[in-house]
């Protein structure tokens, strides 16, 4: 007899004196040891020999923040993806999502509240698997006023552009070219820009 932890195995099947097959009972995940009864009495255990997982996990959302509107690629990383896959962004259901292995998809993320939250995966079945705080949403930047509101077309004036949201990785542009980002303060509040030429 062959057991996984505390549960006796079945359709065991003897080849010789070194191997024999056997269909594992059920467990919870983690690792067990598992034990071998001979008919004479005889008894032989390895522990944590064996180690069973859960049907589905997630691992990690690369990458793990993007804008409210949502709309930003990701990639999720884990194990039991199948096709029929959904993915959910707190409540919300993702978009356009693609199994691309058993341990990888991607999606779009939908829009969101602004700050962190879980990430599931929920295959056929209605098995789930969660990663808690796994992503973080952050406002799209609100602009309330420049200063000065003019300048020179030869450009190289100093702005100071105040609102809400701003982040040292924005892009700024005017009248729709990019505009190099001097700073921004550390409340996300204000930043300096110069104006191209």
């Amino acid at each position: 007899e062959i057991y996984f932890g505390e549960h006796k195995a079945t359709n065991a099947f003897f080849i010789n004196s070194q191997f024999i097959n056997v269909t594992t009972p059920p467990g919870v995940p983690g690792p067990v040891t598992v034990s071998a009864l001979n008919p004479d009495g005889g008894e032989g255990e390895l522990e944590n020999a064996y180690l069973y997982k859960d049907p589905l996990e997630v691992h990690s959302v690369t990458p793990d923040s993007g804008h409210a509107v949502g709309g930003e690629p990701v990639t999720i990383m884990g194990d039991g993806f199948v096709p029929g896959v959904k993915v959910l962004f707190d409540d919300r259901l993702a978009l356009d999502v693609s199994v691309i292995s058993g341990t990888e998809l991607s999606c779009v993320t939908p829009g969101g509240p602004v700050g962190l939250v879980s990430v599931r995966v929920v295959i056929p079945g209605e098995i789930v698997a969660a990663l808690p705080a796994a992503y973080r949403y952050f406002a799209a930047p609100e602009i309330l006023s420049v200063w000065p509101p003019n300048g020179p077309t030869i450009g190289g004036t100093e702005i100071q552009i105040t609102g809400r949201y701003f982040s040292e990785d924005m892009d700024v542009t005017l009248g729709g070219k990019t505009i190099a980002l001097q700073s921004v303060d550390h409340s996300g509040k204000s930043a300096v820009v110069i104006t191209p030429g």
